[in-house]
């Protein structure tokens, strides 16, 4: 594959997934799902320009791309956690309040 036909499939997800990420946004407004199609569209992203790197630079760039992968992993992975932590103690405490009797849990 060509050089510019590489970089215009690439540029052509990268269109897609803020494309499907928008339609999320709009839809789910400021919910989990679209936080979370968010981060995830953001990491397709990434990698696909890291994979772009190594295709255009070559396999010798692996050595300081593989790295950036796990700790860009690491990181989105504690930010994902977070952004679904909070809802869902929150969740779990009203149920647990319903659970006792309390039916005035909003």
């Amino acid at each position: 594959m060509s050089e510019k036909a590489a970089f215009l499939t690439i540029a052509a997800i990268v269109v897609i997934v803020t494309f499907v990420t928008l339609i999320n946004r709009f839809l789910y407004k400021n919910s989990i799902v679209s936080r979370l199609s968010f981060i995830v569209g953001l990491v397709i992203i990434i990698c696909l320009v890291m994979g772009y790197c190594v295709g255009l630079l070559g396999f010798n760039h692996l050595l300081w791309i593989v790295p950036v992968i796990i700790v860009l992993s690491i990181g989105i992975t504690y930010i994902m956690a977070s952004f679904t932590q909070k809802p869902l103690d929150d969740m779990l405490s009203k149920v647990d309040a319903l659970s006792k009797g309390n039916l005035d849990v909003t």
